[in-house]
């Protein structure tokens, strides 16, 4: 399946801190993007 980049960006990052902690709002910062934006984004896959 082809991802957008900005989705393959968060996969990878989740896959490297999986001992952590990650929130959707620090996923959505670091892709430059609302909260919001990015639910829509990420649900849309």
């Amino acid at each position: 399946m082809q991802y957008p980049e900005t989705i393959k960006t968060a996969l990878d990052y989740i896959e490297q801190n999986l001992k952590t902690n990650i929130t959707a709002e620090e996923l959505a910062n670091m892709a430059n993007y609302s909260t919001y934006h990015y639910y829509r984004l990420f649900s849309s896959v």
